[in-house]
């Protein structure tokens, strides 16, 4: 019977692989939040758009203008931090994809050793 003298190694390593993954899963679920919050904002944008038009024909007061104006500068601030976070997380991601990577070869390799 064949015995595999790193088979310890091995487990470790495989170990290693799903941490690196779930790491990974992690990161590409919280990239994907900010992505939702943000297709959120712009989409509240575009609806407040259209309402202001609606409220324009009904009303001829400067008041909902001028709210608007202020939702629509805080929501563009809020689009202005969410694609920059969204990009950093991007930048996380692509680190812990490339951990993962490694993490598949060494284990790959192990495999193929005890082949």
């Amino acid at each position: 019977m064949f015995h595999f003298t790193l088979q310890n190694v091995l487990e470790v390593r495989e170990r290693f692989e799903k941490i690196k993954y779930k790491e990974y899963s992690a990161e590409l679920l919280v990239q994907q939040g900010l992505q939702n919050q943000l297709q959120a904002c712009l989409s509240a944008l575009g609806q407040a758009s259209s309402d202001i038009d609606r409220t324009k024909q009904i009303t001829r007061t400067a008041l909902p203008m001028q709210m608007f104006n202020q939702y629509r500068q805080r929501l563009k601030v809020e689009i202005g931090l969410l694609e920059q976070q969204v990009h950093e997380q991007g930048d996380v991601v692509e680190v812990k994809r490339k951990e993962l990577v490694e993490a598949r070869r060494s284990h790959k390799a192990l495999e193929i050793l005890r082949e």
